[in-house]
């Protein structure tokens, strides 16, 4: 059993307890916990910026004011926009595509129907996800929404907005593209 149980905590809870676990053992135990339990990406991923933490700490203690690890929350949004430079906080596509999939329906609130575009931009990525917002029968009769959702380097959902609206069978739409 893991020190930590992720499954019985938020997303913002778990990152609150995780500040606390240098053990990379017991983050280890955490995310494979997360990943046989309710397998949230956002969790997943937590877990991962954790780990990545405590690993590049042990060898180099010599991190960008690491020695102040409680006080960390709020500069670890300053350092997590403007440190592009740290490989290892960089998610790849694969990731960032996992993470869009995993969270837009909660997010959204609407059934997820495809993830139509990734691209990295200067302050993280950015991808276009189909949600079906009222089903229909024919299904060509469904009301789409294309929604743009933001993420940071690291895959962190930073925000999302509609970006359009229409139904399933429009065909014009993609003509004016």
């Amino acid at each position: 059993m893991p020190e930590l149980n992720p499954t019985e905590h938020t997303v913002d809870e778990l990152e609150d307890e995780l500040e606390e676990i240098d053990d990379q053992t017991a983050l280890r135990d955490a995310y494979e916990a997360e990943q046989s339990g309710e397998d949230r990406s956002s969790a997943k991923e937590a877990i991962r910026r954790r780990l990545d933490e405590v690993a590049e700490g042990e060898p180099q203690p010599e991190a960008d004011g690491s020695g102040d690890g409680e006080n960390g929350q709020s500069g670890e949004s300053d350092e997590g926009s403007g440190s592009s430079s740290d490989g290892g906080e960089t998610a790849d596509i694969m990731s960032v595509k996992d993470s869009v999939r995993n969270v837009a329906t909660e997010l959204i609130g609407h059934e997820l129907d495809g993830v139509t575009e990734l691209r990295r931009v200067d302050d993280g990525w950015e991808g276009v996800v189909e949600v079906v917002e009222r089903p229909s029968v024919p299904d060509t009769q469904d009301i789409l929404g294309s929604y743009e959702i933001q993420l940071d380097d690291g895959g962190t959902v930073t925000g999302y907005r509609r970006v359009d609206r229409y139904r399933r069978a429009d065909t014009d739409r993609e003509e004016q593209v």
